[in-house]
Formats: C-alpha cells, sequence, structure tokens
C-alpha cells in the first residue's frame, strides 16, 4: 500500500516538472492598405494586406466600368508584380466573386521594391492599371517594423463602391474644365422674411379682375391690383342693375357694329371720313 502512494507522488512530481507547450498568441493583423486610379475606360479600387514573401494575401479589387459607372461583372483579372531585381510575377482570377469585386490571391516569392499592375481583360474591353511601386517585405516582422510609412486608407465618408453602383453615381479626378452656365432644377420662389403683406379689399363685392404678375413683381403706390363690383345697397336693385347692363352691353354691341360698317364704307370710298374740330 506504501509503494503505491510513492508511485502516485512520483507521477504526479513528473507531471509538474515536465515541459510545458504554450501555442505562441496569434499576432494581430496588418493594416490594410488600398489603391484607387483611374484611366479612361475603367476604374479600380484595390484593398489587400501588405506584401510578404512566401505568404498569401487576398485581394478585393473593385472595378468600375466609366462608360455606365456600373459594375465590371464578367472578366479575367491580374495582379502582375516585376522589377525589383526579380521575374515577373502574374496572379489572376477568371471571374468576379461578386458583381463589380475581384477576389484573388497574391502569393510573391521575391522581395523588393516592385512595380504593381492590375489588368482586366474582358470581351471588348482590355485595361491597365499601373499601379506603380509596391513594397514586398521578406517576413512578417519586416512588414510590422515598416507599418505605418505607407498609405493606407485615407480616413473620410465611407461611401463603398456596392453603394455607388446602386445609383446614378460617378466619380473623377478633380480637374480644370468648362460647366454649365446654368442647370434646370425644381424651385419654388418664396417671399423674403417681412417682404410681403396682405391686401385687404375695403368693401364686400365680386372680384372680376386681378392683376397677372409673377410673384416677386414690382408694383408702384397707386397701381390697380385687382377690380371689385361692390353689391346692391339692397337686394330690389339687383334686378334693375341686371336690366342696365344688360341695355349697356347692347348699345355698346349696336355701336361697335355701326363703327365697324362706317370703317368698310371709308375703305371703299364710298363715304368721307369726318375729322373733329
Amino acid at each position: 500500500m506504501t509503494s503505491m502512494r510513492w508511485v502516485a507522488v512520483i507521477a504526479v512530481l513528473a507531471i509538474g516538472c515536465g515541459r510545458q507547450t504554450v501555442e505562441p498568441a496569434a499576432d494581430t493583423a496588418l493594416a490594410g492598405l488600398s489603391v484607387t486610379q483611374w484611366t479612361d475606360k475603367t476604374e479600380v479600387f484595390a484593398e489587400y494586406p501588405p506584401l510578404i514573401v512566401g505568404q498569401t494575401s487576398r485581394f478585393a479589387i473593385h472595378l468600375t466600368r466609366l462608360d455606365s459607372f456600373k459594375a465590371v461583372t464578367e472578366g479575367h483579372v491580374e495582379v502582375r508584380l516585376s522589377g525589383g531585381g526579380g521575374p515577373p510575377e502574374v496572379f489572376g482570377v477568371k471571374a468576379p466573386s461578386r458583381p463589380g469585386i475581384f477576389g484573388l490571391d497574391v502569393k510573391p516569392l521575391h522581395g523588393g521594391t516592385r512595380e504593381m499592375a492590375i489588368a482586366l481583360h474582358l470581351t471588348g474591353l482590355d485595361d491597365e492599371h499601373r499601379v506603380g511601386p509596391v513594397t514586398v517585405y521578406g517576413d512578417q516582422a519586416a512588414a510590422r517594423a515598416a507599418e505605418g510609412t505607407e498609405s493606407g486608407a485615407a480616413e473620410g465618408i465611407s461611401f463603398l463602391k456596392e453603394q455607388q453602383w446602386a445609383l446614378d453615381f460617378g466619380t473623377a479626378i478633380v480637374g480644370n474644365a468648362s460647366v454649365r452656365e446654368s442647370v434646370r432644377v425644381p424651385a419654388q420662389i418664396v417671399a423674403r422674411p417681412g417682404g410681403a403683406a396682405d391686401v385687404v379689399a375695403p368693401i364686400d363685392g365680386r372680384l372680376i379682375r386681378v392683376l397677372d404678375a409673377p410673384l416677386g413683381t414690382a408694383v408702384a403706390q397707386g397701381q390697380e391690383l385687382a377690380r371689385l363690383i361692390p353689391p346692391p345697397s339692397s337686394p330690389g336693385e339687383a334686378p334693375q342693375l341686371q336690366q342696365a347692363r344688360a341695355e349697356t352691353a347692347s348699345t355698346l354691341q349696336l355701336a361697335a357694329r355701326d363703327r365697324e360698317r362706317a370703317e368698310r364704307l371709308v375703305t371703299a370710298g364710298a363715304a368721307r371720313r369726318r375729322t373733329g374740330r
């Protein structure tokens, strides 16, 4: 019984003195890089982590057609690395992961400063974006030491390409150009504060005429803006007024006909024009 206890103690000591294997903590991800470029055919926006020899960097390449500002929905995309004393390296993908976005893996085998280009091959459309020099680090420690020296995504308002493609939206490089002198937009003209006044009729009546003028037209003191017919002083006067109005209208009509007849006779030479003294 005593010997069994010693065996148990020895086993515990052996476990306690044994070497314990601890998994190293995973490094935090390196800050990503991005690039935006235009040609006369397409716009490219690419996001990718720093390039490290022998390690895979996942590229998310967004491509937009500039003739419609819509996503490129098909085609073959390549990322090319050249120069820097190493042989050219080409990495490609045959189709977008989803409309407008090409996801591809870049695993460089040669370090140093390399020239990077992104090429699109599509039926009726071949285009190349020369991104310029990029650094391919020898290991992750070198990439970590250089972190912050390369330009990453600039701070600003986030407006994703997926959001842009869903709208009537386009982008372009800022430059000198001619613009239209005017743009037609819906608008409403309102009087400035304190620039409006209410015109109140001093008597009751029927409105028969209103000045047809746009809002904001200048008017002068004493100018007629509206005409109002007052009601009769008593209900019994209404029929008389209507009869007088009808007689006046008839007299005016007959006088107009006589004038037209006289003018025709004068024009034909059958009568002489009378002149007043």
